[in-house]
């Protein structure tokens, strides 16, 4: 887990090194990571949902899997999995809708207060700040916002998803499997469960801030637009 962890974090340094040269885009890639490391962290509690899954009763190999699959009738992994997707969508238009960086100047330049800019021209940073800001993306405040209420939207529908879907399948159930007609009443539970509730509560978590954040940003761009 920790060689992961080293590897994820150079990679991100990498990616962020890449990805820097556009302005206000620090929170969300932070944003990004955090919902990341979430996702990580939930995801061992759950690695072995198969095999915490007990009943109180012997069944044969086939109703056990029958039972299981009416038990986890919704696809969590792949939800968890297509919301990072769907979240990372709205960050990428923020980003290409972002202004990008200028080059810093040289440090002894900018004690100067000059910039070279042609062999032998000599100008002052006041007359290439304009140039420096018209070269800029234009801006667009209503798709910016348009971008933040995508990302709101993304983080309530994965809320409701985690505590309305997936919270009830932590809790004890009698087994209807429809493939075992004879069953007998086996009730079913899983193991664990503290430590599932735990990971849940850790993901409802995150995806609030995240949502907290897109409906301020959202905010703050209405209010300047």
């Amino acid at each position: 887990m920790a060689a992961s962890l080293a590897g994820l974090v150079r990679l991100a340094s990498v990616l962020l090194s890449t990805l820097s040269s556009h302005k206000g885009m620090g929170l969300w890639y932070g944003l990004l990571g955090l919902r990341f490391v979430g996702l990580l962290m939930a995801g061992r509690p759950w690695s072995q949902d198969e095999s915490d899954f007990v009943c109180n009763a012997t069944l044969s190999p086939y109703c056990s899997a029958a039972c299981f699959e009416a038990h986890f009738a919704f696809p969590m992994d792949a939800a968890w999995d297509f919301s990072y997707l769907l979240a990372l969508l709205p960050v990428a238009c923020l980003y290409f809708l972002s202004p990008a960086s200028p080059e810093a100047p040289s440090p002894d330049n900018q004690a100067l207060g000059l910039v070279r800019g042609h062999p032998g021209d000599i100008v002052s940073q006041e007359a290439v700040q304009p140039t420096i800001q018209a070269s800029g993306p234009r801006r667009r405040p209503w798709l910016a916002v348009a971008c933040g209420l995508s990302l709101a939207v993304v983080e309530v529908t994965f809320l409701t998803v985690v505590f309305r879907l997936q919270l009830p399948q932590i809790r004890p159930r009698i087994c209807l499997a429809s493939r075992c007609p004879s069953l007998p009443v086996v009730n079913c539970l899983v193991r664990n469960m503290a430590q599932k509730v735990t990971s849940l509560a850790i993901l409802g978590l995150v995806s609030s801030i995240n949502l907290m954040a897109a409906l301020v940003f959202v905010g703050v761009a209405c209010l300047s637009g």
